[in-house]
């Protein structure tokens, strides 16, 4: 069985993102800053883009 892929409205998307972004507004304050407690990111080998399946995933540091 093939799973189909998720289509996802990109308004909605623009929905959950102002939120996630408004609620960070709201918990920085003033500063208008946000404190990273670990400096990581995600990263997909540049071959593996763009993919139809789940991409092998590394965590890494800048």
């Amino acid at each position: 069985m093939v799973d189909e892929p998720v289509r996802i409205p990109v308004d909605r998307l623009r929905h959950v993102f102002d939120g996630a972004l408004r609620h960070i507004e709201a918990s920085a304050g003033r500063s208008r800053t946000v404190t990273l407690k670990e400096d990581r990111f995600w990263s997909v080998a540049a071959d593996e883009l763009p993919t139809t399946s789940a991409p092998s995933l590394t965590a890494g540091r800048p």
